[in-house]
């Protein structure tokens, strides 16, 4: 072993290094997972896209109107509901996701440990919860719908088909290809197991996507 590839192998993975060397980050967190660290500034970020999902109209619209208060006091209301309720959904979040990974890695013959799969969650969170912000963010700032990443960003349907092209988001088919290359190199499966297992999750994505635009 190579002194270079020593020092990666013993050295924490970077949660903004994994933006430009997620392989390399992968390695790391193979042999070194990093849960708390890492953790706490996706919590942080977490429920930053909360409190700005909380400041949208039509989030304020519904909030005056379920507690029948002002615009404003539905803001401080929705603030302080949304960034709160972050703080328990975020743990849930990543214990449920990585047990769901944890489960189908082990059946496709992965040796990774839970504590891996962890750390696998909390940085592929990262990539989405960052969507999230820039989502909200330009939506709050431009007054547009919050999926401006989208597909459905451009051509803005209605109903199931455009919550089909809602799935179809550079963060979340940026979350979908760190899966793919990830889980082979931190949990030991073959790279045909880990697409496949992309695949599937990102055919769930378009599901729920397909399902919340015929409620919706």
């Amino acid at each position: 072993m190579s002194e270079e590839t020593s020092n990666t192998a013993h050295s924490k993975p970077s949660l903004f290094a994994f933006i430009t060397s997620p392989v390399q980050q992968f390695e790391r967190m193979k042999h070194r997972p990093a849960i708390w660290g890492p953790g706490l500034i996706v919590l942080i970020l977490f429920a930053a896209a909360a409190s700005l999902s909380g400041l949208l109209p039509e989030t304020l619209k519904v909030t005056a109107d379920a507690v029948g208060v002002s615009t404003e006091q539905a803001r401080t209301i929705s603030l302080i509901s949304t960034g709160g309720m972050s703080l328990f959904i975020f743990p849930i979040t990543v214990l449920i996701s990585a047990g769901i990974t944890y489960l189908i890695v082990k059946i496709a013959g992965g040796t990774a440990a839970f504590k891996h799969l962890i750390t696998f969650t909390i940085f592929i969170l990262f990539i989405t919860t960052i969507g999230q912000i820039v989502n909200y963010g330009v939506a709050l700032a431009a007054g547009t719908d919050p999926n401006v990443t989208s597909l459905n960003g451009l051509i803005g349907l209605d109903g199931k088909l455009g919550g089909a092209l809602s799935a179809f988001e550079i963060f979340t088919i940026w979350s979908v290809i760190l899966t793919g290359i990830g889980l082979p190199i931190v949990t030991s499966i073959s790279r045909r197991a880990g697409w496949i297992i992309a695949g599937i999750l990102f055919l769930l994505t378009l599901l729920m996507g397909i399902f919340s635009g015929a409620v919706y």
